[in-house]
C-alpha cells in the first residue's frame, strides 16, 4: 500500500511502501515475473488511514498523476495499480470527485494499455449502504465508448457472517455484468480470518469457486515465523478449498 502526494511545484510523488524501498519491489516484481506471478501496488485505504488520494486529484493534475503512476509501474516491472478508493469525507462536492478518480484509472490504462486496474468496494451492496453509487461514479469515470477501463473488481468481504456477505457480492456481480459487462470471472472476493473471523475462509472460497469468482486473502504478515506459518496456512486453507469446489464443477 503505497501513497500519492504533490511536491512543492505541484508535481505527483510516489511513495509510501513501509519498507519496501524501489529496488526492493522491482527486485520482488522481477523474482515474480520469473514464476509467472504478478504484482500490483495499491493506493487508498478505508478512510484515508493509508493515503487520501482523492484529496490531491484535480481536474488539472489527474493526467499528470496518471502518468506517473504508469511510470512508476514500468520502471519497477510492475503489472499494474489497485485504486483502493473508499470515502470521501473531506469533499464538498462527492459525485464530481468520485468520477474524477475513475478518469485517473481510465488515464492510467490509456497510458500503458499492458498495465492492469483493479477496484476495491467494500461488501456491502444495495441501498442501505453508500458503497454501490460511490463505485458507480468511479465506474462511469472509467469509461470510454461505453467501456470500462477496469480489469477486475476486489469485493472486500471481512467482517459479517458468510450468508450476509455472499448476499451482497451476488448483488455486485449481477450489477456489474448488467451495468458494466464485468463479468464474474473478473470479480475477486476478499477473504478475511485475522480482524472479525466472521466466517469460515475454506467455505467461503469453495463458494467463491461455483459462482467463478476468483479469492483473495488480504493479510499475509510475514514478520516472523508464526505469522508467516499462520497467513500461508490460510492461504492453503482457501486454495486447497477454491480448487476441490472448481474441480467438482467439471
Amino acid at each position: 500500500m503505497g501513497n500519492i502526494s504533490l511536491d512543492d511545484n505541484g508535481n505527483p510523488v510516489i511513495g509510501g511502501f513501509g519498507d519496501a524501498t524501489n529496488a526492493l519491489m522491482q527486485q520482488l516484481a522481477t523474482q515474480a515475473a520469473a514464476a509467472n506471478i504478478k504484482i500490483k501496488v495499491s493506493f487508498g485505504g478505508g478512510g484515508g488511514s493509508y493515503d487520501n488520494l482523492w484529496n490531491i486529484i484535480t481536474a488539472a493534475n489527474v493526467q499528470s498523476i496518471a502518468t506517473a503512476l504508469v511510470q512508476f509501474c514500468q520502471s519497477l516491472g510492475l503489472s499494474g495499480v489497485d485504486f483502493d478508493i473508499e470515502t470521501f469525507a473531506d469533499s464538498t462536492d462527492r459525485t464530481a470527485l468520485q468520477t474524477l478518480c475513475g478518469n485517473l484509472i481510465q488515464l492510467f490504462k490509456q497510458g500503458d494499455a499492458s498495465l492492469e486496474t483493479s477496484l476495491c468496494v467494500n461488501a456491502g451492496f444495495g441501498p442501505n449502504f453508500p458503497w454501490q453509487a460511490i463505485a458507480a461514479n468511479i465506474l462511469n469515470g472509467t469509461l470510454s465508448n461505453g467501456v470500462t477501463a477496469l480489469d477486475r473488481v476486489y469485493i472486500m468481504s471481512y467482517y459479517n457472517d458468510i450468508v450476509s456477505e455472499q448476499g451482497w457480492v451476488s448483488g455486485w456481480v449481477g450489477w456489474l455484468s448488467d451495468t458494466y459487462s464485468i463479468p464474474s470471472q473478473r470479480v475477486s472476493v476478499g477473504l478475511d480470518n485475522t480482524d472479525a473471523d466472521a466466517y469460515n475462509i475454506g467455505d467461503f472460497a469453495a463458494w467463491a469457486a461455483t459462482q467463478q469468482l476468483g479469492t483473495a486473502y488480504w493479510y499475509v504478515n510475514p514478520q516472523t515465523a508464526d505469522t508467516l506459518a499462520s497467513s500461508q496456512a490460510s492461504l492453503n486453507t482457501i486454495a486447497t478449498s477454491y480448487a476441490a469446489a472448481a474441480a467438482a464443477l467439471v
